[in-house]
């Protein structure tokens, strides 16, 4: 018996965008859609009051899970979110041994859009220090590449195990096909007993792995608006910032030429993809993780906050001031520019054309922009436009003369309405 959420979500979903043909791109993947089996388990863990999943979640289950509780908050007027969730993955230094020069590499990019996909999802941005967590993420010392979801509802127990296949491309398959890359597998009841004593072994053995970002100080940015000075103030756990806090964010215009003229790729921001400014349109941007400080923190850093601010400073031979480097802007944007264009391009690629800093309206905080652009491919062989529209068909291609229009302006978000004239001149323009 398939739910009726299901169902619904078949309906308003299920609608297949055709991919490219072979002769346009020939290594695009195809489409992948939801097999009854797999959204069952899906729906499972929205209804869930605690669920366990170990491994890494496939991009395509993150994704459909966003897009169900959309559906249910449209056709219910609220949504059900599980109580409490802990994600068990295999440790960051375990997978970023398969990082290929230079790019991320395809494990790494699975990775990346599991722990971050989850977390969009179930911890949104927040000033409130007390506010409780629902989703707690640990790593494991070993390599486990499928995912197993535990979900306990109202003491009922069920386990699955979510297998990603390999990704077809338009080259083997023919291109108007959708198919499933997912496959699921029910446990049996001796199997979830098992199963939870395992995962309280692995637990035990396991280690928080805490997603940290970088905070910069107020200080050295007090003009709104002016270039953006990286001074560390603080190391903060993901989505909680402070009164003065500035934000830094690394921003990538993705700029095109099409026969209607140079164009520029909007991000339409929603609960799936960002943390804020949702029902805007906005550059592609992602803030910066104590992980994108990579050249100062190969060895040991702390799990407490201050001393893991320490840690790096001392890595960094103690400067005076303490900055961020171009460099970790440049990590966070090829990160962004993977999980939601599926590009993997090399930093030199990234030209920086300058950095802002912007107020948040709606509280005491501020954001630190580096805006790189990137200018995409395009030729018989290679068009990474059309990859980029068939990873992501919800983008925006909007020509950069229409871009401050009257039925555009009013979606733009903060930078690319409050640094119109900087942008024109100083990022949009080829001159």
């Amino acid at each position: 018996m398939i739910p009726a959420e299901v169902r619904a979500a078949q309906r308003a979903l299920g609608r297949y965008q055709p991919t490219p043909t072979q002769s346009q791109s020939p290594a695009l993947p195809i489409q992948s859609t939801s097999s009854t089996d797999v959204e069952a388990v899906l729906v499972e863990i929205l209804d869930a009051d605690r669920v366990d999943i170990i491994g890494v979640l496939p991009p395509h289950c993150v994704d459909r899970l966003v897009e169900l509780h959309a559906l249910r908050e449209t056709a219910e007027g609220r949504g059900s979110l599980p109580s409490h969730v802990r994600y068990v993955t295999p440790a960051r230094d375990r997978v970023t041994l398969y990082r290929q020069p230079g790019v991320l590499g395809t494990l790494v990019q699975r990775w990346i859009t599991g722990v971050a996909g989850l977390r969009n999802w179930l911890e949104p941005r927040t000033t409130d220090p007390n506010r409780s967590r629902r989703l707690e993420i640990f790593q494991f010392d070993d390599m486990f590449l499928d995912c197993v979801v535990y979900s306990v509802r109202d003491g009922v127990e069920r386990a699955a195990i979510l297998s990603q296949l390999p990704i077809l491309t338009s080259g083997q398959v023919r291109p108007a096909t959708a198919i499933s890359t997912v496959v699921a597998s029910r446990m049996s009841t001796t199997q979830i007993n098992d199963l939870k004593t395992y995962i309280r072994l692995l637990l035990s053995q396991a280690t928080p792995l805490t997603q940290r970002q970088i905070r910069c100080s107020s200080t050295e940015n007090r003009r709104i608006g002016g270039p953006f000075v990286p001074a560390i103030r603080r190391v903060a756990a993901y989505g909680r910032l402070a009164v003065d806090d500035v934000e830094p964010v690394a921003v990538v215009a993705i700029c095109a030429n099409t026969a209607s003229g140079p164009c520029v790729l909007l991000k339409p921001r929603n609960l799936k993809n960002s943390r804020d400014d949702f029902r805007k349109l906005s550059l592609v941007s992602e803030r910066i993780l104590i992980e994108d400080m990579s050249q100062y923190s190969r060895g040991s850093i702390d799990g407490d906050h201050e001393k893991a601010l320490d840690d790096l400073w001392m890595a960094a031979n103690q400067p005076e001031p303490f900055l961020i480097p171009e460099e970790s802007f440049r990590k966070a944007a090829q990160r962004e520019l993977f999980v939601t264009c599926g590009l993997d391009v090399v930093s030199d690629r990234l030209s920086l054309k300058g950095t802002c800093v912007l107020d948040r309206e709606d509280e005491a905080t501020h954001l630190g922009f580096y805006v790189f652009r990137l200018d995409l491919l395009r030729s018989t062989g290679v068009d990474e436009l059309k990859e980029v529209q068939a990873w992501n068909p919800e983008l925006t291609l909007v020509p950069i003369a229409d871009l401050y229009s009257t039925p555009i302006r009013p979606r733009l978000n903060r930078l690319l309405t409050r640094k119109q004239d900087w942008l024109v001149d100083h990022v949009f323009s080829t001159q």
